[in-house]
């Protein structure tokens, strides 16, 4: 099926962005030790920018938002199929 409306393609969109950032982060170690395996931590002498917490805590929080939109989204078009019946 081909996302017709402008919401449903918007949660199309959203939900491919889910994936990348989820993948993002699985590649990067999905946990915080596996995230200060890949960066080093804050703490430590050789650690790469912020370190492994302030990079974990950023690429979640963007994961975090995309769902809190994509929950919007979802609500809005169920909203929408409601009133075009």
């Amino acid at each position: 099926m081909r996302a017709s409306t402008p919401t449903e393609r918007a949660l199309v969109r959203l939900t491919r962005e889910i994936r990348a950032q989820e993948a993002w982060i699985r590649e990067r170690g999905r946990t915080l030790a596996g995230y200060r395996d890949t960066y080093g931590s804050a703490s430590e002498a050789d650690h790469y920018g912020d370190g492994a917490e302030a990079i974990y805590e950023a690429d979640w929080t963007a994961l975090r938002k995309l769902q809190a939109e994509q929950d919007a989204m979802r609500e809005r078009f169920l909203a929408e199929r409601r009133l075009a019946q």
